[in-house]
């Protein structure tokens, strides 16, 4: 009886392990392509993916919330310079204005990998922040990922006020985690 229970529940943790693992497509997601900005990205069923010129934008938020600030994610794909930048002298200009910056607390600035590609994540807070429609300052908070290929560099960005922040970091980083460079 108590191995019945072991092999039940290690069946069940199987299943959720596998699940949990599946790629964003599996769970009814929507896949969009961006040829001219050179990448593709799933939404979680519920979420759609707008694009405007070089930018494309996901509102993660309901308008039934009525919040002034939405939690937004925004991907931008921008030719490389010439010659090529390489992440990490990209990465450096970048955190350089940050730190120039004293509107801007860095809590988070590490190299990591996005798939097989190299990433740069930073997670900051702004200290001057947009205002709702009382003009009271909403405090956000923001996530940052950069990658650099030799043709082009892709920023990614999940910005919210910071009280709605983790309650949306995992849609986040599931939209994250299908970015795909088109070739």
């Amino acid at each position: 009886m108590k191995g019945q229970k072991m092999t039940k529940s290690l069946i069940i943790a199987c299943f959720c392990i596998l699940v949990f693992s599946l790629p964003c497509h599996a769970k009814g997601a929507k896949l969009y392509k961006f040829d001219d900005l050179k990448f593709s990205i799933e939404c979680p069923s519920g979420y759609e993916a707008e694009k405007t010129e070089n930018t494309v934008s996901v509102v993660l938020s309901r308008a039934a919330n009525k919040q002034s600030f939405r939690p937004i994610i925004t991907l931008s794909s921008t030719p490389n310079t010439k010659p090529p930048i390489g992440l990490e002298a990209f990465f450096n200009l970048v955190l350089q204005n940050f730190l120039k910056d004293p509107n801007f607390s860095i809590t988070l600035a590490e190299k990591t990998k996005l798939g097989s590609a190299d990433i740069y994540r930073i997670l900051y807070k702004r200290k001057v922040a947009p205002k709702d429609s009382n003009d009271k300052v909403i405090a956000t908070k923001v996530l940052q990922v950069y990658m650099v290929e030799p043709s082009r560099v892709y920023a990614m960005n999940y910005a919210a006020a910071e009280g709605d922040f983790d309650g949306y970091l995992a849609v986040a980083n599931e939209i994250f985690g299908t970015f795909r460079t088109l070739r």
